[in-house]
């Protein structure tokens, strides 16, 4: 029911979202960001909300005043217990979002295994079980205003490959691996940017064109 409800609200705030000027979020709390290699009890990554349309991409970029806390609560050898929380300014919060979501990931060096991810705001859209921390990259990547592109074609289809730069509003993401998704609701072309140990960027975008994502904020 939290699931559906998530999906709810998410895809009225893609419609109704209301127009803001674009400020860079306020600093937070100094924390060790979640490894996905190798996660540990404290570890925590702070995450803003954004949105924008294909159609508009640089103008209607804004900021929803959403942060979401990615937090590590226990470990038990390779298992990682992990939480997801809205902060209580947060509008998702104040819509009702307000009991955190809790899944595990199976996590080494080479890979981190999603199985429990779809209440997960940062991955719920992800048809695949697996993100690949040290995936080979034979796909160079390019910016086409809100998407990416591979040879000249969507990037779509859970396909790895190396990201040089993207550029979301202010939000500027270089030499990383991102991977496209299958996805398994909604109709959406999605994609997550990270690294061999961090999520920096879940990025989507809905068939009419409205992107949203959520960006990892440093202190």
């Amino acid at each position: 029911m939290q699931k559906l409800r998530f999906l709810l609200i998410l895809c009225a705030a893609l419609t109704l979202a209301a127009c803001q000027s674009v400020e860079l979020p306020a600093p937070i709390p100094e924390t060790e960001w979640v490894d996905f290699a190798n996660p540990q009890v404290g570890q925590s990554t702070y995450y803003v909300r954004y949105t924008t349309d294909c159609d508009n991409f640089d103008r209607a970029f804004q900021f929803s005043k959403d942060t979401l806390i990615l937090s590590v609560v226990a470990v038990d050898g390779n298992l990682a217990s992990m939480e997801e929380r809205f902060t209580p300014g947060s509008p998702f919060y104040k819509d009702g979002i307000v009991e955190p979501t809790r899944y595990d990931i199976t996590s080494n060096q080479d890979y981190a295994l999603l199985t429990d991810r779809w209440n997960s705001a940062l991955f719920f859209f992800y048809g695949n079980d697996t993100l690949r921390l040290t995936a080979d990259h034979s796909a160079t990547l390019e910016q086409d205003v809100c998407r990416l592109t591979i040879k000249d074609e969507n990037f779509v289809g859970n396909e790895v490959g190396r990201l040089g730069r993207f550029e979301v509003g202010p939000l500027e993401q270089k030499n990383k691996t991102a991977v496209s998704c299958v996805p398994m609701i909604l109709s959406m072309e999605a994609y997550l940017i990270y690294d061999k140990n961090y999520l920096h960027m879940s990025h989507t975008i809905v068939q009419d064109g409205t992107v949203s994502g959520w960006v990892a904020v440093s202190p």
